[in-house]
């Protein structure tokens, strides 16, 4: 059996690409999951960045700077390749992570006034 492209990918130093090529091997994948992934394959992805989809709306926290420049490469791609959907947080407890942030239920137009935790998968469907 050979290795999976996103690994290939990885290694290559093609992190947007390996990002995208495990969304498709594996359909709806966490933010956790790509972490812990990718520090498995030697990426330091731990860090006290934390990434914003809008004013106090959290993708995801945690992580390093590089990590997190990775993922926003991978969210503003142009065309796109891989979607954000919302989530259950059931899937980051199952993936191996929870943030301690008030869950994002209905975005106010002005933002919260508080970080609140929007949690998504990436997949390879709008």
């Amino acid at each position: 059996m050979g290795t999976e492209p996103w690994r290939v990918a990885f290694d290559e130093g093609r992190f947007v690409d390996a990002v995208v090529e495990l969304v498709r091997a594996r359909d709806h994948v966490s933010f956790v999951e790509i972490q812990n992934l990718f520090k498995g394959a030697g990426m330091e992805t731990r860090g006290n960045v934390i990434m914003l989809l809008e004013r106090n709306v959290v993708m995801w926290a945690g992580v390093s700077d590089e990590f997190a420049d990775i993922l926003d490469a991978v969210r503003l791609e142009q065309p796109r390749r891989v979607w954000p959907h919302p989530s259950s947080p059931l899937v980051y407890l199952i993936d191996g992570g929870l943030l301690k942030f008030p869950i994002a239920k209905r975005i106010p137009k002005a933002g919260y006034k508080e970080p609140h935790w929007l949690p998504m998968t990436l997949s390879p469907h709008p």
